[in-house]
């Protein structure tokens, strides 16, 4: 049978549905993320999806952007945490920001899973992002799943940018600002009663 007719075959086969969560987190120049989590699933099969995780730099090529990548859950359940150093110099020109501006260099690790689910399967990491440099060199963190050399799906997970107004960049972890919230309510409802 043809090759490429299988890879097409692959990929019709492989239906995949991304958590409404994943969306671009932005950062100042110098800024955290903070843990967020990234999750996917996959139905159908059988196919050998690759994933890909980055960090790039973007403008400057002189400072990496670092990120931990931990707690791999459903597929890739066991797979111990991931460092990735933006200073490790692997060639990520052909990734792009949100902003549409391509990588220069930075960190990737890939590994490559088998799906074939009946029902959906998912795949879930935590991870954190630290910004090393200044937010105007737009330096950015992504991950890929590939079926062969056919991407599937392909996000940016976090962007360093200068302009925290428009893009409303995050100061502290969601779960962060939920527990400080908390804290002030409980904190304010003391007050009261003990006025």
């Amino acid at each position: 049978m043809n090759k490429h007719f299988l890879k097409i075959t692959a990929v019709a086969l492989l239906a995949f549905a991304a958590s409404n969560a994943n969306a671009t987190i932005f950062v100042p120049g110098g800024g955290n993320t903070g843990m967020q989590s990234f999750a996917i699933a996959f139905q159908g099969g059988p196919a050998d999806v690759t994933m890909n995780i980055g960090v790039s730099n973007a403008g400057d090529g002189a400072v990496g952007p670092n990120q931990n990548n931990i707690n791999f859950t459903g597929l890739l359940a066991g797979l111990g945490s991931v460092f990735l150093d933006g200073n490790n110099g692997v060639d990520t020109s052909a990734y792009t920001g949100e902003f549409g501006q391509p990588g220069t260099t930075g960190d990737i690790f890939s590994t490559t899973f088998n799906v074939d689910c009946v029902d959906p399967c998912d795949l879930t990491f935590d991870w954190q992002y630290q910004s090393v440099d200044g937010g105007s060199f737009q330096d950015f963190s992504f991950v890929e799943f590939l079926v062969g050399d056919q991407q599937i799906y392909y996000d940016v997970l976090a962007q360093d940018t200068d302009d925290c107004v428009t893009n409303q960049c995050v100061t502290a972890s969601e779960p962060g600002v939920v527990l400080l919230m908390g804290l002030g309510m409980v904190l304010l409802g003391l007050r009261r009663r003990f006025s």
